[in-house]
């Protein structure tokens, strides 16, 4: 069939001619539900089944009313805060939970430290470009305040990955 050497098999589909809009049988309502309907209906369905078992992080790294107990990792000493009732409801391994909290905040801090690091570069360039030497100290002065964070950890290399 692929090559043409096969003859056509009897049950072949055939397309049927262009019938014009005036001409097709209208479909009576409430025959059949609406195919659109039936995909919203089904899709707030599980939404809402999905909202049932989605549950709230464990920890945050910035305070909160929700997350107001601060605590710090061991390892690296790094603030974080979680729910008041933490103690009695975490069932995981602390030290896992304090990992992840460790690489979301060096994660967020090289990020941060990116853009500060673009930032100042950018603004040394246009002092540079403009010949002003009071620009470009100004702009050598700005405070890069997560990759002095960075630094304060023991990670001095700020590559995002």
């Amino acid at each position: 069939m692929f090559f043409g050497n096969y003859p056509p098999s009897q049950g072949t589909y055939r397309r049927r001619p262009y019938q014009p809009a005036n001409q097709r049988q209208p479909q009576e309502h409430g025959q059949q539900p609406s195919l659109v309907f039936v995909l919203l209906l089904v899709m707030i369905m599980l939404s809402m089944f999905m909202s049932l078992f989605s549950t709230d992080p464990v920890y945050s790294l910035s305070h909160s009313n929700k997350f107001n107990v601060r605590r710090q990792t061991q390892h690296l000493s790094i603030p974080y805060y979680v729910k008041e009732n933490f103690e009695n409801d975490y069932q995981g391994s602390l030290a896992r939970l304090e990992n992840s909290v460790e690489e979301d905040y060096v994660y967020t801090m090289k990020q941060h430290c990116f853009r500060e690091r673009s930032y100042r570069e950018a603004m040394m360039a246009r002092a540079r470009s403009f010949g002003s030497r009071a620009q470009f100290a100004q702009a050598q002065g700005l405070k890069m305040p997560s990759c002095d964070n960075l630094s304060e950890i023991g990670i001095t290399r700020y590559s995002l990955y």
